[in-house]
């Protein structure tokens, strides 16, 4: 998730952020080319891939196909 605040500057290149976009992960300023927190080298940068590990094997589970559903069709 992406939070808007007042215009700052990008915490990993310096340029001006006119939208001025915070790191959902370390609430560090950043700019859109280096929101991803591989780019600015997210400090939390572990805690937000455990997060999207636990995401998809939640959602890949829910999404598995089950031997009934196949019957069922």
């Amino acid at each position: 998730m992406i939070v808007l605040r007042s215009m700052g500057r990008c915490v990993c290149c310096r340029k001006k952020n006119h939208m001025d976009l915070a790191c959902k992960w370390c609430s560090q300023s950043v700019c859109t080319r280096c929101v991803l927190p591989e780019v600015h080298q997210c400090p939390s940068l572990s805690e937000c891939v455990a997060h999207k590990t636990m995401e998809l094997n939640t959602r890949l589970h829910e999404e598995q196909v089950r031997k009934r559903k196949l019957e069922a069709i």
